[in-house]
């Protein structure tokens, strides 16, 4: 999201061969982590959203874990409380925390952290986050380390950079496409793509950041569903080195037009190491976006993960039902949001909308899992993704060499239930 500006999603821990069966535990993961409709606009105070979930068989007791919201690049604080304490959450229950923040200037880089810590006798004090040498926040990348289902080992901190654009991206501008044919278009930092069903628009912001919304027809209007704030995301290093999350940066992009699909395709790069394309492919009669994700490596790299281009679901208006922005806790009320029946699909609904996220059971490469990640209560907010993972030491992709990673958008309605 972890969105990235992005979602800081925590991994799971993998079992140990011949360890004996733990306890219950709670197992405390950051679902999302970052602007809460995906994006801030100029100097207009941006509201920062954090999702919890206890993925665990046990309850998180009450006052056992302290969250810390600390402003790093571009931001500063307004009000509110920033360094709140966890109410008692049931096993796959999720709370919210939203805080707002103000942009120094109109178009700069915006980076923002949130830090958990566990509350013990020793630890009841506000505690600072680590520095380095120079004396600056150490942050770990969008991608913590897992804390075994115990809340005391928790991700020492979680980054967000927030997509910045110096005015508003309007990506409620919605172009349809018609029976007869699939729109797909594209200018300089902007595309879209549609059928007559549904719709995905897709704005360039400071630095190349990509973001897109997600929208379908509800009768004879069109509703924007959800947003996406980092369409590509890597687990990757150079070989022998420790990885990190790596962000698309978006830089040209092509569009087919055609009478039964259109296509459109993001290009752009992740870091010196790897070439990137994001492809979106609508058909005729039908609420699905066909998509993959192409990795290209110019160098010889590592790659450990890939995070599918999560869904942020929000409320209509913004932070409906939500309350003030103030860094209270928001215990959201319980919702399964994956399926248990189709483990690699997550899935909201809006008004008479069923949508969300699909991915293939074929590996991308040999050997790798996946997991879904759905937090939240999709009547009030909630975010929706999914990762690949290899194992410890990830897989050598060498210098030329592609890898394809396939996903599918989906909107339906209930009249297409029965068609």
């Amino acid at each position: 999201m972890a969105q990235n500006g992005a979602p800081a999603l925590a991994a799971p821990q993998a079992a140990v061969a011949g360890q004996q069966p733990a306890a219950a535990k709670p197992d405390l993961r950051v679902e999302y982590f970052g602007a809460e409709r995906g994006y801030a606009v100029g100097t207009d105070n941006v509201s920062i959203l954090c999702i919890l979930r206890n993925a665990g068989a046990a309850p998180v007791p009450a006052n056992s874990v302290r969250l810390y919201c600390y402003p790093l690049v571009g931001l500063d604080y307004t009000s509110g409380e920033i360094k709140p304490v966890l109410p008692e959450l049931a096993p796959g229950q999720s709370v919210a925390f939203r805080w707002q923040l103000a942009p120094g200037n109109g178009q700069g880089k915006l980076l923002t952290a949130v830090m958990m810590q566990s509350i013990t006798p020793t630890s009841v004090a506000a505690a600072e986050p680590p520095v380095n040498g120079k004396g600056e926040p150490i942050v770990v990348g969008n991608a913590p380390p897992a804390n075994g289902g115990e809340t005391p080992d928790l991700p020492r901190a979680l980054l967000a950079a927030i997509p910045h654009f110096a005015s508003s991206p309007n990506l409620g501008n919605i172009r349809a496409g018609t029976a007869a044919g699939s729109l797909a278009a594209a200018r300089p930092g902007e595309a879209w793509l549609a059928n007559d069903r549904v719709s995905l628009h897709v704005r360039s912001a400071v630095g190349g950041d990509a973001v897109l919304s997600l929208a379908a027809k509800e009768g004879p209007n069109w509703r924007v569903l959800a947003t996406a704030n980092s369409l590509v995301e890597i687990l990757a290093s150079e070989d022998g080195q420790k990885a990190w999350w790596h962000r698309f940066r978006w830089r040209q992009t092509s569009a087919r037009p055609g009478r039964d699909e259109g296509t459109i395709t993001l290009s752009g790069a992740i870091g010196a190491r790897w070439e990137v394309e994001f492809v979106a492919t609508t058909h005729r009669d039908t609420g699905v976006v066909d998509g993959k994700i192409r990795l290209t490596a110019r160098q010889t790299s590592r790659l450990f993960g890939v995070r599918l281009p999560g869904l942020l679901v929000q409320t209509d208006p913004l932070g409906e039902g939500l309350g003030r922005a103030d860094g209270r806790s928001i215990v959201l009320p319980l919702e399964d949001l994956s399926t248990p029946e189709a483990p690699r699909m997550v899935a909201a609904h809006r008004g008479g909308i069923t949508f969300g996220l699909a991915w293939p059971s074929r590996t991308p490469l040999e050997g790798w899992t996946t997991e879904a990640q759905a937090g939240g209560n999709s009547s009030l907010l909630a975010s929706l993704g999914g990762t690949w993972s290899s194992a410890d030491r990830g897989d050598l992709i060498l210098a030329g060499a592609t890898v394809e990673i396939p996903f599918r958008y989906f909107a339906f309605t209930p009249s297409e239930y029965g068609a």
